[in-house]
């Protein structure tokens, strides 16, 4: 597919997903994950967290709705 990107992002969902419909009326839904990294600052390790938003379409968002919860993998 031309102009679509796909990323996999691994972490822990930050909010509750918020399903939604479009006008037409098909579902979508946000809600966003964090991801730890680890880096070396001088002598120390460092933790940073890094916040994704997600946006999904159709019976994935309806699913992740179902699901997903704040805090789970």
């Amino acid at each position: 597919m031309r102009g679509v990107n796909r990323s996999i992002v691994v972490g822990r969902v930050g909010s509750d997903p918020e399903l939604r419909s479009s006008k037409a009326g098909n579902p979508w839904c946000t809600f966003s994950v964090a991801t730890d990294r680890r880096r070396k600052v001088k002598d120390q390790w460092v933790e940073e967290t890094d916040w994704h938003r997600v946006k999904v379409f159709g019976r994935e968002a309806e699913a992740c709705q179902r699901f997903l919860r704040r805090g789970s993998m």
